[in-house]
């Protein structure tokens, strides 16, 4: 009775672990998701601000969404051989850095960069996400878990705009970082007291080289088309591809007869007919005869 009271706390206490496992990474990921289409109202202000035209305003969101696009297929390698714990702090650690440069940058170029920081920090937290809400929560509980994931990563970028028109209505745009760096402090400092390992790494066994996103270039296409020729990109193309390598062709093997058994006869390879005229005799002689009965046909 009193071990089996014992179990019942264990399991209790790890339910309530991993609740708030899931619940602070939710509420990360709905921080780090919100900034991606934070920035799209801010781009008359950032103009006015910082005497920028509005094709280099508009690069605040168009290198957040590209690094995204070319940071989360590189997710898996990290997961694979790193701890929970350890991707969480890196992921809330890029994200915060990212924000605070954004914070203070003084120009259009360190902000960009900020806001690529900002977005390696967010494509790590979304396969984050779906990974520890695969793993923690229970098969009874994880269609409403990902109920609770499915709102987070569409509500949180369609309300992005609604609240930065807000702020921006009545303060300056860098207030748009102001507010979610102490948000992402407090889940950098919680999730590195609370979250524990919930997968296990494993070895590196392929350079991280031969895994880097191949289609980086194709994502950065339409951005790089203005600066180069086709024929450039097409280049850049071709050399992240890399070369492409086919398995040579299988040869049925071979087996030769064993010089202990006896050669096969012409009659036992079916090369004879049982009247001991080979194939080969008997259509040449059939092909005769269909010559003959040609030529003896009566000319029309």
């Amino acid at each position: 009775m009193n071990a089996t009271t014992m179990d019942e706390a264990a399991a209790a206490d790890t339910a309530r672990r991993n609740k708030l496992v899931i619940n602070l990474i939710l509420v990360s990921s709905f921080v780090v998701i919100l900034n991606e289409t934070m920035m799209s109202n801010a781009i008359p202000p950032l103009m006015q601000s910082l005497g920028v035209s509005a094709t280099g305003a508009q690069w605040v969101t168009t290198a957040f969404l590209l690094t995204m696009a070319v940071g989360i297929p590189m997710t898996g390698f990290l997961l694979q051989r790193l701890t929970t714990r350890v991707v969480y702090v890196l992921a809330m650690s890029l994200f915060s850095i990212g924000t605070a440069a954004a914070l203070i940058a003084p120009g259009l170029e360190l902000l960009v960069v900020a806001r690529v920081i900002q977005a390696l920090g967010t494509s790590v937290m979304m396969p984050l996400l779906m990974t520890t809400v695969m793993q923690l929560s229970s098969p009874e509980t994880r269609g409403k878990t990902m109920g609770y994931v499915s709102t987070v990563i569409s509500v949180a970028p369609a309300i992005g705009p609604v609240l930065s028109g807000v702020i921006l209505d009545y303060l300056h745009w860098r207030w748009l970082f102001v507010l979610v760096l102490p948000i992402a402090l407090f889940a950098l400092w919680l999730g590195w007291r609370r979250i524990e390992n919930v997968t296990t790494p494993r070895d590196a066994s392929t350079p991280m080289s031969s895994e880097r996103p191949r289609h980086a270039p194709i994502a950065m296409g339409p951005s790089v088309a203005e600066r180069l020729s086709w024929k450039s990109y097409a280049t850049i193309i071709a050399a992240n591809a890399g070369p492409v390598h086919r398995a040579p062709p299988r040869r049925a093997a071979s087996t030769p007869p064993s010089s202990s058994e006896p050669p096969m006869s012409a009659a036992a390879r079916g090369d004879t007919a049982p009247d001991g005229i080979g194939r080969s005799g008997r259509s040449r002689a059939s092909s005769s005869r269909s010559a003959r009965s040609f030529s003896a046909m009566p000319a029309r």
